[in-house]
C-alpha cells in the first residue's frame, strides 16, 4: 500500500486536505472528507499489481459507491464544491470503464489519469474547505436529508 512515490505524496496531501475538510468544513466535506480517506485507502489496499489488466473490479465498486454518495451531496447542498469533486469522480468510473474496454490503454495510461483526477477531487475538497466553509460562525449541517 502506497508503494509508489506518487501515491505517497498523494497521501500525505489527502491527509492535509481531508483534515482540513474534516475541521472547517460543514456536514457535507466532513461526510465526504472522511469517505474519500476511505475510497483512497480502499482503493490502494485492494490495489492488485500483479493482475495484467489495468482497471480492477473492485477498486471500480468503491468508485461507483463515492461518485453515488456525491451524487446524493450535490442533490442535498447548495455549495460548489460537490459538483466539482462528483465531475472529476465521474471522471474516474469513466476512466475505469475505459480502461476495461479499450486494449489500447496502457497500465500507466490509466493510473495517471487516476492519479491525476484523484487529485481533481482533493482540489474540490480543498476548495470547499477554505472558500466555502464558514468562517467565524457555526458550522451549519448544510445536508439536507
Amino acid at each position: 500500500m502506497f508503494y509508489s512515490p506518487i501515491s505517497q505524496i498523494g497521501a500525505i496531501v489527502m491527509a492535509l486536505v481531508c483534515l482540513l475538510g474534516l475541521i472547517r468544513g460543514e456536514l457535507a466535506l466532513r461526510l465526504t472528507s472522511g469517505l474519500f480517506v476511505l475510497d483512497w485507502v480502499g482503493s490502494e489496499a485492494l490495489e492488485d499489481w500483479r493482475a495484467q489488466h489495468k482497471a480492477q473490479p473492485a477498486i471500480l465498486a468503491i468508485d461507483v459507491a463515492f461518485t453515488v454518495f456525491m451524487v446524493f451531496v450535490v442533490m442535498r447542498t447548495r455549495t460548489r464544491w460537490p459538483k466539482y469533486a462528483l465531475a472529476a469522480n465521474a471522471l474516474i468510473v469513466a476512466t475505469h470503464l475505459g480502461a476495461m474496454i479499450g486494449p489500447q490503454v496502457t497500465r500507466w495510461d490509466f493510473f495517471s489519469l487516476y492519479y491525476a483526477l484523484s487529485y481533481a477531487v482533493l482540489a474540490s475538497l480543498a476548495y470547499g474547505a477554505l472558500a466555502e466553509a464558514p468562517i467565524g460562525r457555526s458550522r451549519s449541517n448544510s445536508l439536507k436529508i
